[in-house]
């Protein structure tokens, strides 16, 4: 019986998608060398998250509001989960969960912004379905992802590099398996 209610619980309650909706921490990136983060937060008012800044004072800053974010073609603003600025700070990468996205299966739509010409760009075009762990790389030129369990890189502006082509159900380049990760998360134990 539910606990709410205390009527009987039907299977599609507790197992259907969106059954049970976790809450997600904040997606926090710290910015100028730890001189204050930003988070998504629910845009005021509509849909989709505004880009926010905090200083160490509390000082909030809408720094790119939810309209900004806006697909071509669209009208309403994509729904990101996390972001990532590069390390220059002029471009940020935001991620947006998939349907079916889970810890060890993290799935997204991924998608460049720069604040500066405000373009929003999704990333691997032309490739079939979601993408996995899009980061920056370090000079911030390009974007390095897994798609289709392949390697790529790509810079804002022009088509995925496939950095690897034998990827499959056996080959999970850039990916670790459930063996792999309990192997590396025993290393410096005894």
């Amino acid at each position: 019986c539910s606990a709410q209610t205390g009527k009987p619980l039907h299977l599609t309650q507790i197992s259907a998608p969106h059954a049970v909706a976790l809450e997600r921490r904040p997606a926090v990136q710290w910015i100028e060398q730890g001189r204050a983060y930003t988070v998504l937060e629910p845009a005021k008012p509509g849909p989709g998250s505004d880009v926010v800044r905090y200083d160490p004072q509390g000082k909030r800053t809408v720094v790119i509001a939810a309209a900004a974010l806006v697909p071509e073609g669209s009208t309403a603003p994509i729904a990101p989960t996390d972001h990532a600025w590069s390390n220059d700070g002029k471009r940020l990468l935001l991620s947006v969960a998939a349907p079916g996205a889970r810890r060890n299966n993290p799935i997204c739509d991924a998608w460049t912004f720069d604040p500066g010409t405000r373009a929003l760009r999704k990333l691997g075009a032309g490739l079939p379905g979601s993408l996995l762990y899009p980061e920056w790389s370090p000079d911030g030129a390009r974007v390095a992802y897994v798609s289709g369990n392949d390697l790529y890189t790509e810079s804002p502006g022009a088509a995925p590099v496939r950095l690897t082509s034998d990827g499959s159900e056996l080959i999970l380049n850039g990916r670790g398996d459930i063996a792999y990760e309990e192997e590396f998360s025993q290393i410096g134990r005894a």
